[in-house]
């Protein structure tokens, strides 16, 4: 629950910077969590979010 507040609030906060803001929908967890340097049993990775430069629709 609290990883889907803190993604909202990353989703605004993106917005309000004129950023765009993507949750990834799926992602394989071991190689994130070793990336971030997390055991995976502790402490996991459970919700990733994109935010960048937000595409112009023409």
């Amino acid at each position: 629950m609290e990883a889907g507040h803190i993604g909202q609030n990353l989703y605004l906060a993106a917005t309000s910077m004129g950023l765009g803001a993507c949750g990834i929908g799926a992602f394989m967890d071991d190689p994130i969590n070793a990336m971030l340097g997390v055991d995976g049993v502790e402490e996991a990775t459970v919700y990733m979010l994109a935010v960048g430069k937000a595409r112009v629709e023409i």
